[in-house]
């Protein structure tokens, strides 16, 4: 009997054994899609998947969750969490945040000592949520606590993966550009994968580049390129060159930034169609920017054609940045229906799709959206442009921008107010520009690292047969990078800022200075409350000139004419001060003054640069207007300038190819 109950007991216990070994096996195999989805997220696939894709996740983990809660032997906490953290991370994906929330505040509930990589997902996607519904408070909350687990459990990748994540984050959701790099730096400074330190490295440089601080830009190009190059990973070595070439296109150095998107599309290695469509984008726009537009049409439509393949939020995206570009280009040429049309498509995909184009997006739509406003819209004032384009630029400055669309559009108010004669606010934001371009960074950084051992880098590439251009210009870059931080501190570099601010102050086409040396000048003068006569100087018939004689031939006229007023103005001051025009100041007396405008009419006849559409002579002439006066305030120099200006045009409307100083 006893013996019988001894059986009895061992048979029920093997049963209840192997029903819960059953159950647990249930429980591993019907959670398959839960695993499958946290996996996919772990592999950063989660975002490629389709709508369809991501429904039939939410049918299947949901069934799987429903059997979990539906146990009644025994619950697997961890399978429900992480049911409902996965259900969580799919109504992210469809923006439904506050469903979302539901469902990772749920998973919370079955959490137990907080210190798996799940907890602190489902604390980072709470922040993320917070983020996109702007609530503050609850974002410091999360953060605070997804931080704690992620030390607590020593998941450092994972924490430097989130502060990246937020990092961008805070840029799409109009953020500070200082905060997010503060962000950068903590990423930077934990211990990650070499494949997330690239991509930490590598955004770090842009954000660096976008703050106008292009010395710490490059420095991390290349500390992102030295990982790729010891891990010979073609890929990332290709983002740090892309990276150098955008240094120098927002430097304005278009060529230079030609010829290095050029180097990377010739490379047979480079089938990557994502960054093949970057450095494609910034190549168009470099060709656009050097007026070399049939190239650039060509990569316009190759642009396009690439991105309509992509998935809809990475073409959304894509197209949103090209037809901003092509209506800033059409704008550019006064193609006003075109620019308007492109920018219409950009708007529409951007309402649509806002979360998901590049941060800053909407600052340059609104910086074309004022100016097709201005050049189409007749009801426009000059005032209500201006008043647009400063509260645009205060918006810029609060995301703390410091190069690029802030460039531009300090740019754009310059021709704005060139354009009405507003001599109070064309000094005003050209001192600002200057001040910004003292401070910023020149592009002798970028210079230095691309070119300096180039020749020395060709004897390398012999050795290997495997080193291709690329490939060269990358280990250049490293090279010279190191270089450059000691080249910094001595003098040689003191001497080439002296050089390359001359250059700054200096036409490009006829070497005398530019306009903006100009209000620095009379500004100076003003400060020393100097007399100076003033010259204003219109050369004659010159669209004529270049309707009938082209371009290139009016250029030679220019650089000819500039010459004369040069050797006959020795001492003064002699400006282009736009198109045919050129202005000089001088500290000389009118006598002194009309001596040497004898000087010059006698010099450019003898020149006798040939004008057979003019209708003043057979040979090139001049209107010229001349003030003399004090000038000790910005009221005075507006008042010498609209004078002179104003005895120019005398002399245009009585007959050209003449002076008049009263």
């Amino acid at each position: 009997m006893r013996n019988n109950m001894k059986k009895i007991f061992i048979y029920v216990l093997v049963i209840t054994f192997i029903s819960l070994g059953v159950i647990a096996i249930d429980g591993i195999y019907d959670n398959i899609y839960t695993i499958k989805l946290i996996n996919t997220e772990n592999e950063k696939m989660v975002g490629d998947l389709s709508e369809k894709d991501i429904n039939e996740y939410e049918g299947k983990i949901k069934n799987e969750l429903r059997n979990e809660l539906n146990q009644k032997l025994l619950k697997n906490k961890k399978n429900i969490k992480n049911s409902y953290y996965a259900l969580g991370k799919i109504e992210s994906l469809k923006k439904n945040y506050k469903q979302s929330n539901y469902y990772l505040i749920k998973s919370i509930g079955y959490m137990e000592n907080k210190n798996s990589e799940v907890d602190f997902k489902i604390y980072r996607n709470l922040s993320f949520n917070a983020i996109r519904t702007n609530d503050i408070k609850q974002f410091k909350k999360y953060f605070k606590e997804a931080k704690k687990i992620a030390t607590k459990s020593n998941l450092t990748d994972e924490l430097s993966n989130f502060y990246y994540s937020l990092a961008r984050m805070n840029l799409r959701y109009k953020g500070s550009m200082c905060d997010s790099i503060d962000l950068m730096k903590k990423a930077v400074k934990l211990e990650s994968t070499d494949k997330t330190k690239m991509a930490e490295y590598n955004f770090l440089a842009s954000l660096y580049r976008s703050n106008g601080q292009f010395s710490l830009s490059l420095t991390y190009v290349m500390e992102g390129w030295k990982i790729a190059y010891e891990n010979k990973d073609y890929e990332n070595m290709c983002k740090a060159i892309i990276n150098l070439g955008e240094n120098y296109y927002v430097q304005e150095n278009y060529k230079k930034a030609a010829y290095v998107y050029e180097s990377i599309l010739k490379d047979d290695k480079f089938k990557m169609n994502d960054k093949n469509l970057s450095v494609i984008g910034y190549l168009m726009e470099s060709y656009f920017k050097l007026n070399e537009n049939e190239k650039a049409e060509k990569l316009k439509a190759k642009y396009e054609e690439i991105a309509n393949k992509l998935e809809p939020t990475e073409k959304n995206k894509e197209l949103i940045w090209l037809y901003m570009v092509y209506s800033n280009v059409k704008l550019n040429q006064d193609n006003l229906k075109v620019s308007k049309e492109y920018l219409d498509k950009a708007k529409k995909l951007y309402d649509e799709n806002s979360l998901n184009a590049y941060p800053n997006s909407d600052l340059y739509l609104k910086k074309l959206e004022i100016g097709n406003n201005y050049k189409g819209d007749s009801n426009i004032t000059y005032s209500q442009t201006l008043e647009s384009y400063n509260e645009l630029l205060n918006e810029i400055k609060k995301r703390g921008i410091k190069s690029d669309i802030y460039i531009t559009v300090l740019k754009d108010i310059i021709s704005l107010t060139e354009e009405h004669n507003d001599y109070k606010n064309i000094i005003k934001y050209n001192k600002i520009l200057d001040e910004y371009e003292n401070k910023s960074e020149n592009a002798e950084s970028t210079d230095t690292i691309f070119f300096d051992l180039q020749a020395k880098m060709y004897k390398e590439s012999q050795k290997s047969q495997n080193l291709k251009l690329l490939f060269s210009i990358i280990l250049l870059a490293l090279i010279s990078i190191l270089a450059l931080i000691v080249a910094i501190k001595n003098s040689k570099i003191n001497r080439l800022n002296k050089d390359l601010e001359e250059i700054s102050i200096k036409d490009p086409l006829t070497d005398v200075y530019n306009k903006r040396h100009f209000y620095n000048v009379l500004e100076k003068f003003s400060e020393e409350q100097k007399h100076i006569t003033f010259i204003m100087i219109d050369i004659d018939y010159f669209k004529a000139f270049n309707d009938n004689y082209g371009h290139l031939k009016g250029d030679e006229v220019l650089i000819k004419v500039s010459k004369i007023l040069e050797s006959t103005f020795s001492e003064d001051y002699v400006f282009r001060y736009g198109g045919e025009e050129f202005a000089i100041v001088s500290e000389g007396n009118l006598k002194e003054t009309l001596l040497s405008i004898s000087i010059l009419r006698d010099k450019l006849y003898k020149a006798n640069i040939k004008h057979e559409f003019s209708e003043a002579s057979d040979r090139v002439t001049l209107s010229i207007g001349i003030k003399c006066g004090k000038i000790a305030s910005k009221e005075d120099v507006e008042q010498i300038i609209t004078d002179a200006d104003e005895r120019l045009y005398k002399s245009k409307t009585n007959g050209r190819n003449r002076y008049t100083c009263f």
